[in-house]
C-alpha cells in the first residue's frame, strides 16, 4: 500500500511489529515495520504470523509508536487466503491514483471503504481506465465487502438514502423518464442502470431523505451552494403520508415530492447570544420548499426517479 499515512506489518502480537533502532543521538527509537500485501500473506501463511493494518492518517505522523492508541487491525485470514487475480490494479478517485493493487487487497480495501463504488480502476500492464463496476472481478468485491453507508455513491452510481440494519435503498442517478401517475410504476419496473435492475416506484418518505441527503452532497461534495429550479417526482402514493383520516385517497390525484428548490433566498448567517449558529446557506423565499408533498393530477406529466432495494450486500449494521 502506497498511501504515506497507512500501511502494513506483521508479527505475533501487535505490540511486535513495533522496531526500534539507535537514533542520532545514542538513544534508541522506535518504529513500525512496514511491508507490502505480498510478504504479509506469505509470512502470515508461512511463519504463523499475524498481519496487521496500521492507518496513521486521523492522527498524523508524529506519533509515539510504543502508544496503545495506535489504530492497529488485524487482517482477518479470509482476505490472506483469497487468491489473487493474475493481474494487479491501479485505483483512481479525484484524479488521485494508488496502487498497485492485488486483488485480495481490494477485497480488504474495500471492507475499509478505501475501495469504493466512486473508484476507476486501471487493470496493469495494459487497459483502458475504467469505472469499478465495470469490471466483473471489482464489481463483485464492492458488492460483498465495501459496506455501504447513508449518503454514499452506491452499486448503479445512484446515492444511498437508507442503510441500517437489513434494509438499504438506493436512488438512481437519473430520471427514468417522465410520464403520468399510472405509468409510473410500469416506467421503474422496466428501467434499467448500470446493469441494475429491481427499481419500484419511490414513496413520499424515499423522495424526501433523497431531497436532503442530495442537497447535502452538492454542498459538501460538488462546492454547489445554490440551485435554480424547482423539481417534483412522482411518489406511489396517493394520498398524504401525513393524513391520518380514514377517508379514501381520491382517484383522480396522486402524491408528487418536492426534491429541489428554487433558492432564490439568502438566509444571513445569524449567531445566538448563548452560542450556535442559524442560516448561512440559501433557500426558496416562498417555497414550494425541498421535502413538500404537493397532490396533483394523475394525468400530469412529471419526472420518475426510480429506487431499488439492495438484498445480498454488504452494508452497514449502524
Amino acid at each position: 500500500m502506497y498511501e504515506n499515512d497507512q500501511f502494513y506489518s506483521v508479527g505475533k502480537t501487535p505490540t511486535g511489529i513495533i522496531g526500534f533502532r539507535d537514533g542520532a543521538d545514542g538513544s534508541a527509537e522506535s518504529f513500525l515495520r512496514h511491508y507490502s500485501w505480498s510478504t504479509i500473506k506469505s509470512e502470515a501463511v508461512n511463519n504463523g504470523l499475524k498481519a496487521y493494518f496500521i492507518d496513521l492518517h486521523p492522527i498524523g505522523r508524529s506519533v509515539d509508536y510504543t502508544d496503545r492508541k495506535i489504530p492497529i487491525v488485524e487482517i482477518p485470514d479470509e482476505f490472506l487466503a483469497m487468491p489473487d487475480y493474475i493481474h494487479t490494479f491501479l485505483t483512481s478517485i479525484n484524479y488521485t491514483e494508488s496502487g498497485p493493487f492485488r486483488s485480495s487487497e481490494l477485497a480488504f480495501r474495500a471492507s475499509k471503504r478505501l475501495f469504493t463504488w466512486d473508484h476507476y480502476i486501471y487493470c496493469l500492464p495494459n487497459d483502458n481506465w475504467r469505472h469499478a463496476r465495470d469490471m466483473e472481478l471489482t464489481r463483485k468485491i464492492l458488492e460483498k465487502y465495501f459496506p455501504l453507508n447513508t449518503g454514499d455513491t452506491g452499486p448503479a452510481g445512484g446515492i444511498i438514502i437508507r442503510a441500517s440494519g437489513t434494509q438499504c435503498t438506493e436512488v438512481s442517478p437519473i430520471d427514468a423518464g417522465c410520464c403520468s401517475w399510472h405509468d409510473a410504476g410500469r416506467l421503474c419496473e422496466q428501467f434499467s442502470h448500470n446493469g441494475y435492475t429491481g427499481w419500484r416506484l419511490p414513496a413520499p418518505a424515499d423522495l424526501m431523505d433523497y431531497a436532503h441527503i442530495l442537497r447535502g452532497r452538492l454542498r459538501k461534495r460538488y462546492n454547489i451552494y445554490r440551485t435554480a429550479e424547482t423539481t417534483l417526482h412522482w411518489s406511489s402514493f396517493q394520498k398524504s403520508q401525513f393524513d391520518y383520516s380514514p377517508d379514501k385517497p381520491s382517484g383522480d390525484t396522486a402524491i408528487a415530492v418536492v426534491t429541489q428548490e428554487n433558492e432564490d433566498y439568502y438566509l444571513p448567517l445569524y449567531y445566538y447570544p448563548m452560542g450556535g449558529t442559524s442560516g448561512g446557506y440559501y433557500k426558496s423565499e416562498k417555497g414550494p420548499w425541498r421535502g413538500d408533498e404537493k397532490k396533483l393530477p394523475v394525468t400530469d406529466w412529471l419526472p420518475v426517479r426510480p429506487v431499488r432495494d439492495l438484498r445480498d450486500f454488504c452494508f452497514s449494521v449502524s
